[in-house]
C-alpha cells in the first residue's frame, strides 16, 4: 500500500521495532508546535473535536485555553477520537524514541500524490483497515466486525454540537493487542524492487544519497 512519510523538516527516522498494539478512535494530543497556532480559534477547535487538558483542572473547553499555560507544558490540546482526528480511526503503535507511529488519516487524498512527505514523522497507511487485520493474523468474524463498525461508526464528541447518533457501544472497539507482536522495520531505499520483481529508482527524498555518496568517496576512488 502506499504510505505517507515524514516532510524534510521532520523526517521519518529509520528504526526497528514490533508492533504490539492498536488503539481504535485514537486521542491525539496535539503537539505544541501545531496547537499554537490555533488555540484561541475557538470555532475552528469546536469544530474539530479539540478540548484542553489542564494537569490541575482536568479536563476543559477550548474556551479555557491559555497560551501561556501551553507552551510552559500545564495544558494540553487534545483532538477526540473519530472521523476528524488526524491520526484517523486506529493507530499501530510500536516501542520507540522518536515518539512515531503508523496511523490511519483524515486526509486520505495525500495518497493520491507521487510525493507524499507530508506528515510531523509518523508513517500514515493507505489501508489500515487491512493492516489491521493482517496483524491479527487468524481473526475471528466477531472481532473483524466490530473492527469495522469501530472504524466506520460516525458518533461524535463531547465538543460537537450536533446530536448524538445512536451507537451500540457493545460493537465498539476500543485497543487490540497484536499477538504475537510483529517485527517492523523503517528503512529507506532509493533502489528497489518494483511490483514488476524488477529494479526500479525511486526519489530520493530525504537528500541521503548524496550524503552517503560523500562518505564513501575515501573508499572508491
Amino acid at each position: 500500500m502506499r504510505v505517507g512519510c515524514g516532510t524534510l523538516k521532520n523526517k521519518t527516522p529509520l528504526l526497528t521495532s514490533k508492533i504490539t498494539r492498536m488503539d481504535v478512535n485514537p486521542q491525539w494530543i496535539v503537539p505544541k508546535s501545531i496547537s499554537t497556532g490555533f488555540i484561541h480559534n475557538f470555532e475552528y477547535m469546536h469544530k474539530m473535536g479539540m478540548f484542553v487538558f489542564d494537569k490541575k483542572l482536568g479536563k476543559l473547553p477550548p474556551e479555557q485555553a491559555s497560551y501561556e499555560k501551553v507552551m510552559k507544558g500545564e495544558q494540553y490540546v487534545i483532538q477526540a477520537g473519530g472521523p476528524k482526528n488526524s491520526l484517523g480511526r486506529i493507530i499501530f503503535r510500536f516501542d520507540n524514541n522518536f515518539s512515531v507511529f503508523l496511523h490511519d488519516t483524515s486526509s486520505p487524498w495525500v495518497f493520491k500524490h507521487e510525493r507524499r512527505a507530508v506528515s510531523h514523522g509518523c508513517v500514515r497507511v493507505e489501508k489500515p483497515y487491512e493492516l489491521a487485520l493482517f496483524l491479527l493474523d487468524d481473526v475471528d468474524e466477531k472481532t473483524e466486525d466490530r473492527l469495522k463498525y469501530s472504524m466506520t461508526v460516525q458518533f461524535v464528541n463531547d465538543n460537537d454540537p450536533l446530536t448524538k447518533r445512536d451507537i451500540d457501544r457493545k460493537k465498539l472497539v476500543n485497543s487490540l493487542h497484536v499477538k504475537p507482536s510483529v517485527p517492523l522495520f523503517i528503512t529507506y531505499y532509493t533502489i528497489y524492487y518494483g511490483s514488476d520483481g524488477q529494479l526500479a529508482d525511486y526519489p530520493d527524498v530525504y537528500g541521503y544519497d548524496e550524503i552517503l555518496a560523500e562518505k564513501l568517496k575515501p573508499y572508491v576512488e
